[in-house]
């Protein structure tokens, strides 16, 4: 009996111990068996130890939106440094943060329908909205966001396009002119660049790696003529495995950030009008810890669709640079712009999206969701898919 009774005690202040020492547990309103849990605030860190040279950092200041899980809207605020004439240079630049393991990014297209692209006579263009519809409907998934990717001519993306592990496009336009300096060419100055999901990893890169100065028309070429192809498993392959098993692979245009650093090219780019500020951009990065970074500038004043001083400006491709150096990417690459660039947001609530970028090609007053120049393709931040 002693025995027993001292064992009661034992276990009794042994419990009163261990309430002591979690301190207060909480209700459960909600009668799940759980204790609420306070959800952090969502905080974007800029580089401090950075400094830009075309823009003030000490106007940066931010709002955030959660979309869903995994997935943050950004609006980004900061002021120009004068441009001639122009002053007080307001800009916003929305990114969409994508925690990998807890949201996805999927390609979009025209009816998303890989099986339709048969030479150039199957490819169709839409609006990146469309697209995002389109895939909703076929897998029953949520989209939380959707932008335009690639550049694109008159048949098809310029660069390589890999959409549900399906080879659509397998490498860059080769138009036989490899030199950026040439108007007959339609190459960066970088390596063009290719950004991919594979599980829940992200890769920006070219399509190979490469040796020696990627200006010279030489280095250019082996990137241009490079394509991706199948293994024996019908998995994505590239000629020297960089893009093994990427199930998701959209084309970029110029490298703007390479480990950590300004791509020493985005000063030489001379096309679509690189060097010209106030244009839209969007733009694809990813932060050394594997988060995803879209981004989307608006520019209403492109083709003089507005005039106001309220409107927020776009930027030059150097300036987008430099804010992306300064938001802490790693790596980082251009997607189209001018009056393709539009961003959607759908967040919770799929009946009630939101157009927060609007498309240069439009009149300035209008939001509507599909009132954009149609494109071939689109990258879509979406839910998880079981």
């Amino acid at each position: 009996m002693k025995i027993r009774f001292r064992g009661i005690l034992c276990l009794i202040f042994a419990l009163m111990f261990a309430l002591v020492g979690c301190g207060e547990v909480k209700p459960d309103p909600d009668n799940t068996g759980k204790p609420p849990v306070d959800e952090t605030p969502y905080v974007v860190t800029y580089d401090a130890d950075y400094a830009p040279t075309l823009f003030d950092k000490s106007t940066a200041k931010n709002e955030v939106t959660k979309l869903g899980e995994g997935a943050y809207m950004v609006a980004n605020h900061l002021k120009l440094n004068d441009a001639g004439d122009v002053t007080d240079r307001n800009t916003i630049i929305y990114t969409i943060e994508v925690d990998l393991k807890k949201a996805d990014i999927k390609a979009g297209m025209h009816n998303d329908d890989t099986a339709a692209v048969n030479g150039s006579s199957g490819w169709k263009k839409s609006a990146p909205y469309t697209q995002a519809k389109a895939w909703a409907k076929k897998t029953g998934g949520h989209v939380y966001a959707s932008i335009n990717a690639d550049f694109f001519g008159e048949f098809g993306v310029v660069n390589a396009f890999v959409k549900d592990g399906v080879i659509v496009k397998t490498g860059h336009t080769d138009n036989f002119v490899y030199d950026y300096q040439n108007t007959k060419a339609d190459v960066p100055a970088s390596a063009p660049m290719l950004f991919g999901i594979k599980g829940e990893t992200a890769q920006i890169a070219p399509i190979i790696e490469y040796q020696g100065d990627v200006t010279t028309p030489a280095v250019k070429q082996t990137l241009i003529q490079a394509k991706l192809s199948y293994d024996d498993d019908n998995k994505v392959v590239s000629p020297d495995g960089l893009w093994n098993g990427y199930t998701t692979i959209l084309g970029c245009r110029q490298a703007l950030i390479i480990d950590g650093e300004i791509a020493d090219t985005v000063a030489k780019e001379n096309t679509n009008g690189a060097q010209r500020t106030d244009i839209p951009r969007s733009a694809v990065g990813i932060k050394p810890d594997g988060t995803v970074v879209v981004f989307a500038v608006e520019a209403m004043r492109y083709y003089d669709r507005s005039t106001k001083d309220s409107d927020p400006y776009g930027l030059s491709l150097l300036e987008l640079a430099e804010f992306m150096r300064f938001y802490g990417i790693e790596d980082g690459a251009n997607f189209d712009g001018g009056g393709s660039t539009h961003l959607v947001v759908h967040g919770a609530d799929e009946e009630n999206p939101h157009t927060m970028v609007r498309s240069a090609d439009f009149s300035a007053t209008s939001t509507r969701v599909e009132a954009t120049r149609p494109v071939m393709n689109s990258l879509l931040v979406t839910a998880k898919v079981d």
